[in-house]
């Protein structure tokens, strides 16, 4: 649910989703994701941070452990939320479990280091590199909106002209992260390089005419226009009366 959060909570603050919306959008998104793309960190939290043979291929001992760590994690989330503290999900789980590790064999039986990326080094090392790339990027993403659309002086037309654009950013971007982190069983990590790119760019301009075809007239009947019978107000009005 934090993670939830983190992603939809500036949506719903500036009005561009409702709390139904975000909702319906996150319960969407988080199992598409979790089925899509969370392979990986499936992988880790199941074998990178502890090894398995620390548990001697005891089965019980090692759903003990996992349960204990996921207890644990999830009272300091309570706690953490109850008192309005900043806590993230990720780094409690990872605490957790190198903590159960500590327990059940040792300093030893901890992945302390990088790992292939998958240990204790590379997790927490996003403390600075996330929030770094985040920034930049984010800075990025803005100053193109302000010198593209804000500053112009027919910033609606250009809002239109640029959304598609940045329909077809965010779907490479979406797209992209899918192909390279995605489930072993789809085999998209068996696709070619050209093909890789051709699936990224096509999803993406699919997804810029589409917005173009449908996302720019809407906004415009609603925004521009003030015609709010467009749909789907045109069907929360029907119902309401």
């Amino acid at each position: 649910m934090l993670q939830v959060a983190n992603s939809f909570a500036t949506s719903v603050s500036s009005k561009s989703l409702t709390l139904k919306q975000a909702c319906i959008a996150a319960a969407l998104c988080e199992f598409l994701g979790a089925v899509l793309v969370g392979a990986r960190v499936a992988s880790t939290i199941k074998n990178g941070i502890i090894s398995l043979s620390s548990f001697d291929g005891n089965a019980g001992v090692q759903l003990l452990a996992f349960t204990v760590a996921l207890t644990v994690s999830a009272s300091w989330l309570m706690v953490c939320t109850r008192l309005s503290w900043p806590v993230s999900t990720t780094y409690s789980i990872v605490s957790a479990l190198a903590g159960v590790g500590v327990a059940v064999g040792g300093k030893d039986a901890v992945q302390w280091g990088w790992n292939g990326g998958k240990g204790l080094a590379t997790i927490f090392a996003g403390f600075i590199i996330a929030p770094s790339i985040a920034a930049g990027f984010g800075a990025i993403i803005f100053l193109l909106a302000k010198y593209t659309v804000l500053e112009r002086k027919n910033s609606i037309k250009a809002a239109f002209i640029m959304g598609p654009f940045f329909f077809f950013t965010a779907a490479a971007v979406c797209t992209m992260s899918i192909v390279y982190k995605g489930a072993p069983n789809l085999k998209l990590d068996k696709l070619s390089g050209e093909v890789v790119a051709g699936a990224i760019v096509g999803t993406a301009a699919v997804v810029a005419i589409l917005s173009a075809l449908f996302w720019v007239p809407y906004v415009n009947q609603k925004v521009v226009k003030k015609d709010y019978s467009a749909f789907p107000s045109a069907l929360l009005h029907s119902r309401s009366s």
